[in-house]
């Protein structure tokens, strides 16, 4: 292979990983969002593929990039978008970014409890519309309430 090992994205990467790779790879980045069939008609000699959860990683695409692919990258946590058995039958590595939203996760539901509990979203629409009425939302303190978490 002449020149740098190239490198299949399927959707616009942030400024700062994107940066990284141009440095040691060929980058090939799909528009946002995707045309269908691009990641398949651009995989052919990339030694990855970057994908996030949106975007399937099954055995055709693998086939499609052939021998040099080398790793499949996940930009989110899970893996439920890519075939993870079509990975191992082809020896191949999988990755993803666990953890990276986990403290997001926890304070989003703790602003969400505060919101639901001072009633934000009601008392946004009401100043909003200009018919805020003093002492209309005073909600209800999180201090010594309950809390509990369905689905858990």
């Amino acid at each position: 292979m002449a020149g740098k090992p190239k490198v299949v994205i399927g959707r616009e990467l942030p400024a700062a990983g994107l940066e990284l790779l141009t440095e040691r790879f060929t980058v090939e980045i799909a528009s946002d969002p995707p045309v269908p069939g691009w990641l398949l008609a651009h995989a052919p000699g990339a030694v990855a593929i970057i994908a996030d959860p949106s975007i399937p990683v099954d055995a055709a695409l693998l086939d499609r990039a052939g021998e040099t692919l080398m790793v499949v990258s996940n930009f989110g946590v899970g893996w439920d978008n890519i075939d993870l058995d079509a990975i191992r039958q082809r020896h191949l590595r999988a990755t993803n970014t666990p953890d990276v939203v986990t403290s997001a996760t926890a304070e989003l539901a703790v602003a969400l409890m505060l919101a639901a509990g001072r009633r934000i979203t009601e008392a946004d629409a009401i100043v909003r519309a200009n018919k805020w009425v003093s002492g209309e939302f005073l909600g209800r303190d999180l201090a010594g309430a309950t809390v509990g978490l369905i689905g858990f």
